[in-house]
């Protein structure tokens, strides 16, 4: 009733502004509240359609239960799994009323796990889908392979255990070891995981605590003949927080002085013992 009277009303604006007897004003306001009331009845069919809804749901359960009831007070009343598998969880345990949509019971099928990783969203743009995954401490005698499926859309603030909030987001593993190596794990355990970023298949390795800043550049300590300490600027790719990858500036053989303290300078003298060898892997 609303919408037709709004309609009528802005209609008769629209005429009357043709021969400029009405404000523009006056026919926008119209044709607003024309568009706002059936945005309106819009949102009462939908509630109306929800409100049937509930009533169908409500309508079955009852017939359901009449159904059982002729069976007398003690009859059983069947409920059918959706989903083959084990019951995970219980979560009435005991008799009595519930409402209609409550969860009794939880099903999973412990073979067709997946691991949800929480990343930080700073960190999820390294990951691409496929990558290799190591996944560690969970229990069993060896490390188990999985691989990324899936990165979600949708980061979540979650706050951490010193109470800063983070922004995070879910990335989600296969496992690709054998049923029978990881059969003992289940649902909601906890374990470690190792996504593989990057890879090359020969890089010069040198550990991350013989980096040091000089200037804007990175910088290492290498051991001459004397043996004495030589500043060489070093140019890295990819580190993380035990190996960075050099690119120039070190050669395979050279060895370098790990954490140096402010007493090694260029040219001073020091001990062999106090020195890492640069890896190739």
């Amino acid at each position: 009733m609303a919408l037709a009277q709004s309609a009528l009303e802005a209609d008769r604006s629209r005429k009357l502004a043709e021969s400029h007897l009405v404000s523009v004003a006056k026919l926008q306001a119209d044709e607003l509240t024309v568009a706002m009331t059936t945005q309106e009845l819009a949102s009462a069919k939908a509630d109306a359609h929800v409100a049937q809804h509930d009533i169908d749901i409500a309508t079955a359960a009852l017939a359901r239960a009449h159904e059982a009831g002729r069976g007398g007070a003690n009859a059983d009343w069947a409920l059918v799994a959706p989903i083959g598998g084990r019951v995970l969880r219980v979560n009435q345990k005991s008799g009595g009323a519930v409402t209609v949509g409550a969860p009794l019971i939880e099903l999973g099928d412990p073979a067709n796990l997946e691991i949800v990783i929480e990343l930080l969203t700073t960190e999820a743009p390294k990951v691409t889908p496929g990558a290799a995954v190591q996944l560690t401490g969970w229990g069993g005698p060896a490390p188990l392979a999985g691989r990324v499926r899936r990165i979600e859309p949708l980061g979540f603030t979650k706050v951490s255990a010193l109470g800063v909030e983070e922004q995070r987001v879910n990335v989600l593993v296969d496992i690709t070891s054998p049923r029978p190596a990881w059969a003992a794990l289940g649902e909601a355990y906890r374990l470690d995981a190792h996504i593989e970023v990057y890879r090359s298949e020969q890089a010069l390795m040198i550990p991350s605590s013989a980096l040091f800043r000089s200037g804007d550049a990175w910088s290492a300590y290498a051991v001459k003949p004397g043996p004495r300490a030589k500043a060489v600027p070093v140019r890295i790719g990819r580190r993380n927080d035990q190996f960075a990858e050099v690119l120039a500036g070190v050669v395979d053989g050279d060895q370098v002085i790990i954490y140096p303290g402010d007493l090694v300078r260029d040219g001073a003298r020091i001990a062999p013992s106090k020195t890492a060898s640069v890896a190739v892997n």
